[in-house]
């Protein structure tokens, strides 16, 4: 059966004449589950896509499918296709606690241009920090203190007011502020020099 760009296998039983004939039809993730396993490389990971897009057509709530497609959109550049992906997965309570996926939502809707859902997001990854990989928590947790500060900063100056000086009378450059220096103070000497 062939669905857009993805196709499916049929397997056929046939125990005995004139009965109902049981059809198996592959689940189109753990097609794109077997194909991206097979190798973690991009080729492998394009010929992969068009299942999980088949699944996220038949199935739009399916997080786990929205979630491979996000990382996927967000390593190819397509920030508002990744920001869309990464807001259906994040609306899945299983995913409520990932902090790579807030980490890769705060980046796209960063670049999307949405900075308070990039604000939000960042937050969250900062606050499921202890959940990232032993060997990169504090990369990941300065990473996402940094997309805070950055968006921070871009919703003051390139937010709804393009025009945006230094001379702040509504406060929020503080904010600003505040943020880079939160930044600088978690990831160290590094970032203040920078």
């Amino acid at each position: 059966v062939a669905v857009g760009e993805a196709t499916l296998k049929l397997k056929v039983t046939i125990d005995r004449p004139n009965m109902e004939i049981p059809v198996d039809t592959s689940d189109p993730f753990a097609r794109a589950e077997e194909i991206s396993d097979e190798g973690k490389d991009q080729a492998k990971m394009e010929e992969a896509i068009p299942f999980y897009k088949l699944v996220t057509r038949l199935h739009p709530r399916h997080s786990d499918a929205q979630k491979r497609m996000a990382f996927y959109y967000n390593t190819k550049g397509d920030f508002n296709l990744a920001y869309e992906h990464f807001k259906s997965a994040i609306e899945d309570s299983r995913h409520k606690v990932d902090p790579y996926l807030y980490l890769g939502g705060s980046q796209s809707s960063h670049r999307a241009g949405d900075y308070p859902t990039c604000i939000s997001y960042a937050q969250k990854a900062f606050t499921y920090w202890q959940m990232f990989a032993k060997g990169e928590k504090a990369e990941r947790r300065n990473d996402a203190r940094y997309l805070e500060a950055l968006c921070y900063h871009d919703d003051h100056f390139k937010g709804e007011h393009d025009n945006r000086s230094c001379d702040d009378t509504e406060g929020s450059l503080k904010k600003v502020r505040y943020k880079w220096d939160t930044f600088a103070d978690d990831a160290g000497a590094d970032a203040r020099d920078a």
